[in-house]
C-alpha cells in the first residue's frame, strides 16, 4: 500500500499535466462566404480577423496559460504539502507525505489552472474572430 500511493499520485499528476497541454485549433468557429467572396478575399479576411481577434483577446493563450499554470503550481504545492503532511503523519512519515503532496499538488494545480486560462483566452478569441467575420459579411457557425 505504501509503495502504490506515490506511484498513483505521480500517474494522476502526469494526467493533469498532459490534460493542460491539449489545445484546439484556432479559430474554433466555421465561416462561410455569404456574398460570393473570392478565395483570395476569404483568405485575406480570415488573416485580418485572426490578427484582430488575437489583439482583442489581450494576450496569446500561451502567455495566459503559463502565467496561470505557475500560480496554480504554487497554490497546489502548498495545499498538497499540507494534505500530504497530514496523511503522512497518520502513516508515520510526515516529511515524505509533504514532499509527495507538494509534487502532486503542484503538478495538479498547474494542469488545472493552465487549462482554465487557455479556455478563457480561447473563448475571447473565438468571439472576437466571429464578430470580425460577421462584420465582413460571412456566415459564422
Amino acid at each position: 500500500m505504501r509503495v502504490l500511493l506515490p506511484w498513483f499520485a505521480i500517474a494522476i499528476s502526469i494526467f493533469f499535466v498532459l490534460a493542460g497541454c491539449v489545445t484546439k485549433p484556432r479559430p474554433a468557429v466555421m465561416v462561410y462566404p455569404a456574398h460570393h467572396q473570392s478565395a483570395t478575399q476569404v483568405a485575406q479576411d480570415k488573416a485580418h480577423c485572426r490578427a484582430w481577434a488575437e489583439q482583442e483577446a489581450g494576450s496569446t493563450p500561451v502567455e495566459d496559460t503559463l502565467t496561470d499554470a505557475g500560480v496554480g503550481a504554487a497554490v497546489g504545492a502548498l495545499g498538497g504539502a499540507a494534505a500530504g503532511a497530514i496523511i503522512g503523519a497518520a502513516a508515520g512519515s510526515p516529511g515524505t507525505g509533504a514532499a509527495v503532496g507538494a509534487a502532486v499538488g503542484g503538478l495538479g494545480g498547474a494542469g488545472y489552472a493552465g487549462t482554465k486560462a487557455y479556455a478563457s483566452n480561447d473563448d475571447a478569441y473565438n468571439r472576437a474572430y466571429a464578430a470580425c467575420m460577421k462584420a465582413r459579411n460571412y456566415i459564422v457557425n
